[in-house]
């Protein structure tokens, strides 16, 4: 796994944002949680590589068997399964935010 997708690139971050950002990578998150990650990532005092720190969240957040499959989505009833709801709206951001994280990696050259 590239290393910047590792969960110890968090600890690029400021330790106040990297609180925000640990508990948004907790398999128990809520969807507030991820959105206070990705406004703290527009924060406009971070430097790239500190914003670079959030791609491990994204990724993680779009572990595939976290988001529900086509199947649990045809019987989706969201006062049944909160937490699948919530998967597919935390999915929805890190879409988003992770291919503004994803490409501040710099281009390697694989041999």
């Amino acid at each position: 796994m590239h290393p910047d997708l590792q969960m110890r690139a968090l600890n690029r971050l400021p330790l106040s944002i990297r609180r925000i950002a640990t508990l948004a990578a907790e398999p128990t998150r809520t969807f507030d949680q991820v959105e206070r990650a990705r406004i703290a990532m527009d924060n406009p005092t971070l430097t790239s590589t500190q914003r670079l720190g959030f791609l491990p969240l994204w990724y993680q957040i779009l572990d595939p068997t976290r988001i529900p499959t086509p199947e649990v989505l045809e019987i989706l009833d969201p006062n049944q399964n909160r937490g699948a709801a919530v998967d597919i709206s935390c999915a929805a951001v890190a879409l988003h935010y992770g291919g503004q994280s994803a490409h501040l990696i710099k281009r390697t050259t694989f041999s």
